[in-house]
């Protein structure tokens, strides 16, 4: 027997086999190398590609941030044309109305250095920082010269410059302003200062090599990001790409472009917009060599994964080789391990036969097992449906996998209905409840998400979601138990609360208007009772009456007014308390005030007695500073830091006489300012250096 195995083991081919083997493994190693060339040229491309709309994109956004500047830019300025054609209606305009109006536009107007006004011969008469600055003429500036040389009321953007009031680079945006009679009468410019396009292009991830460029219809800078020389340096220069400039100058309006920068031979993806409808581009480049430095990384990682794997197949390839050769081999030994395995087949028949017999008992264990299971199952069935909040099992992908009868009721479908339909179906916003299932696979849990559920019948009914999730033996997720408590009632109350609060709210703003107009009844019975009678210390104690009554409402108007009844701004209440103060001394027009008040929000119970104390102070000084002259300059100044106030009245008039004490004042006017001092927690001392000056602090 053994003689006839060696025969045939000779007889077999010996070559066919290696032949095989060979072929077959160049043939896999070039589908190998080949399929891998194939995607890494794909995958360049779609890097590639990805560029492209990254750099579109962004050039998008920036148009819209820009065109936005600008937008906002114009409708200040047509604003504060308006104003000063109103004005010229009645006759003439006032500085300072016109200059607060102004003032009020900058406040809204961010992204705007300046905003101002210059007359027909060039100088500069309104707006923000005009009147601590020198006189300054801008004759000679674009932004003059082109509103005045065109009638149309056009907008125009003017080339970057240097401002002469502000010694900053920015960008002029103007409009003409037009007589009655339609001749030029001056314009109204901003200054948009460069500094806002840097800053708002550094934000941006372009890549050391990467560059942000806005520039002018003829494609010359305005400024661009990284500027290595400071701000200004660029511009007025072109950039290096020619291929930019002849798409515009062709009338595209937006483009996309590789090509390689002169300046440092370095090739960029390049992407352009104009920013409509104004006479700027916005210009968007990326380094390739950044954009494809991944893509080199992950070609290098599939190159060496490439080639282990043609290692591991001529290793696998050798071993399969060996293999044969061993298998030759080991037909000659065949017969006798034939025998030897009969041999032991038969010890192992008898060992079957006791492992049979120890399975027909394992499988009686088991089906024991399976019984309390089973009673295990029912029980936690019983569980679920007692429960009377809807109650389901959700599979990884959405499936709701269970549910109890509460679950049917909340929703108006059977149970076979809601079994492996979509779980996020059965709420009014789907994705909000998506949402709130991937986080409990995020977190392991979620605790009282609001959702809406909804019944079959369309009927809404607001829940709070809260699930976890349950795994296997492994410890792997295999679903989540969700549970919808109905909180339909606690909405009622919180919407009931609502509407106690805002009945609140309009009781409260009564209260102030009705305690304004009862002041404002007080003040008027004051003024009447002062034009009976003849003594004069009679009558100005009755009008100081009214100024420290004027004060308190005052403060009530803008309580009134404001959206919190607690506290306001500091700066537009004792502002506002100035000027009304002011206004009753119309003989002491020459005598100059001027305010330095934090913009603050603060208490009204601290705002109240700060009130009559500055009233009291100013009545004062308007009255006695500067008997022997006619004009003269008084300073109101609060400035707060760490909670810290410092309150400042100051006259460069004749000065208090020097028998006055703020401690041993005889007169009402200064107890009254103490006394409100101490009120206030606070500390006064009165200097009498170049006039008189009262100095408040006190913890706000």
């Amino acid at each position: 027997m053994a003689d006839l195995i060696k025969k045939t083991v000779s007889a077999l081919p010996v070559n066919s086999f290696p032949v095989r083997l060979t072929a077959s493994v160049l043939s896999i190693i070039i589908i190998i190398v080949v399929f891998t060339i194939l995607s890494l040229y794909q995958s360049k491309h779609q890097y590639e590609k990805r560029t492209i709309i990254f750099a579109e994109n962004l050039a998008l956004v920036l148009e819209q941030n820009i065109q936005q500047i600008v937008d906002k830019t114009d409708k200040a300025l047509l604003a504060i044309a308006d104003e000063i054609n109103r004005q010229k209606a009645f006759g003439r305009i006032d500085k300072r109305t016109i200059n607060i109006f102004i003032a009020n536009q900058k406040e809204r107007l961010l992204v705007a250095d300046s905003l101002r006004m210059a007359n027909a011969q060039g100088m500069v008469s309104y707006g923000t920082a005009v009147e601590s600055a020198p006189k300054t003429n801008i004759a000679d500036r674009n932004h003059f010269t082109a509103p005045r040389n065109n009638p149309d009321p056009l907008l125009f953007i003017s080339k970057p410059v240097v401002t002469r009031i502000d010694k900053k680079w920015a960008l002029p945006v103007s409009r003409r302003i037009n007589g009655p009679d339609g001749s030029f009468a001056g314009v109204v410019y901003a200054n948009v200062e460069l500094k806002t396009f840097i800053d708002m292009f550094s934000q941006l991830n372009i890549g050391p090599n990467g560059a942000i460029v806005l520039s002018d219809q003829e494609f010359k800078i305005v400024t661009s990001y990284p500027e290595l020389g400071g701000i200004g340096t660029t511009i007025g220069t072109k950039p290096y790409v020619s291929q930019i400039f002849q798409m515009i100058h062709a009338g595209q309006k937006t483009g996309t472009v590789r090509a390689i920068d002169t300046a440092d031979n370095i090739e960029r993806i390049y992407s352009f917009r104009r920013v409509s409808p104004y006479p700027l581009y916005v210009v968007v480049a990326r380094a390739t060599s950044e954009y494809l430095s991944d893509w080199q990384k992950e070609a290098v990682k599939v190159g060496s994964m490439v080639i282990c794997l043609l290692m591991i197949i001529l290793f696998i390839s050798w071993k399969m080789y060996l293999s044969w050769r061993r298998e030759r081999q080991a037909q000659e030994e065949l017969y006798v391990l034939n025998k030897d395995l009969e041999k032991r087949v038969a010890e192992r028949t008898d060992e079957i036969a006791d492992i049979n017999e120890q399975l027909r008992a394992e499988l009686a264990k088991r089906k024991c097992i399976e019984e309390a299971l089973q009673i295990s199952s029912e029980y936690t069935r019983s569980l679920i449906e007692a429960s009377l909040d809807p109650l389901v099992t959700i599979s990884p992908n959405g499936k709701i996998t269970d549910l109890n009868k509460a679950t049917e009721i909340s929703t108006g479908y059977s149970r076979e209905e809601l079994i492996g339909s979509n779980f996020i179906d059965y709420f009014t916003d789907s994705e909000q409840a998506r949402a709130g299932y991937q986080e409990v696979f995020q977190e392991g849990q979620v605790r009282d998400y609001a959702l809406d559920l909804k019944h079959r019948d369309g009927i809404i009914m607001p829940v709070l979601y809260n699930a976890s999730v349950y795994r296997n033996k492994t410890g792997q997720v295999i679903g989540v138990f969700a549970a919808a408590r109905d909180i339909t009632d606690r909405k009622l109350a919180e919407d009931k609360i609502k509407s106690l609060l805002s009945e609140k709210e309009l009781l409260l703003r009564e209260v102030h208007h009705r305690i304004k107009n009862n002041m404002s009844v007080i003040t008027g019975m004051l003024m009447l009772q002062a034009e009976t009678l003849k003594e004069p210390s009679a009558i100005a104690a009755l009008k100081d009456a009214q100024g420290r009554v004027r004060s308190m409402m005052v403060l009530y108007d803008k309580l009134y007014r404001s959206a919190n009844f607690r506290t306001i701004s500091a700066k537009e209440y004792l502002t506002s308390l100035i000027d009304e103060i002011v206004r009753n001394f119309p003989s002491r027009s020459l005598i100059t005030v001027e305010t330095h008040i934090d913009d603050c929000i603060l208490e009204a119970k601290t705002l109240s007695p700060m009130g009559i104390i500055i009233n009291e102070l100013l009545t004062n000084a308007m009255k006695y500073a500067f008997t022997d002259r006619e004009k003269g300059i008084i300073r109101v100044s609060l400035s707060i830091k760490d909670k810290h106030a410092t309150l400042i009245i100051q006259d460069n008039g004749s000065g208090i006489p020097e028998s006055i004490d703020t401690g041993n004042s005889t007169g009402f006017g200064l107890q009254l300012v103490s006394m409100l001092t101490e009120q206030l927690e606070g500390t006064m001392r009165m200097e009498r250096e170049e006039g008189t000056r009262f100095v408040m602090e006190f913890e706000v």
